[in-house]
């Protein structure tokens, strides 16, 4: 019983790299999408792109018959955290 253990945790430890290298993924786009939002002026926080991103999830969850609203929990702290990474970077804010 324990080598069975050890081997879902291997396999739960490998979902947990991935997950963080695609959080860490993800933060890199931002701040590429920071330099253009600075160019143009634009606010980091963008109502209607985040509305996007939590009826993708939702959905997507949906489709797999997982909870969507815990998906959009997840997604909301994730956002959340990238929307001060992103003011960091436009200079607006320096908590994240």
């Amino acid at each position: 019983m324990a080598e069975e253990l050890v081997k879902f945790r291997r396999v739960i430890d490998s979902i947990d790299s991935k997950l963080t290298k695609l959080l860490i993924e993800r933060l890199k786009v931002i701040s590429m999408v920071a330099e253009v939002k600075k160019k143009y002026g634009l606010n980091a926080y963008d109502a209607k792109r985040i509305e996007e991103i939590l009826a993708n999830v939702r959905k997507i969850a949906e489709n797999e018959n997982f909870n969507p609203k815990l998906v959009e929990e997840i997604y909301r702290i994730i956002i959340d955290y990238c929307i001060k990474f992103e003011k960091k970077l436009l200079g607006l804010n320096t908590n994240a």
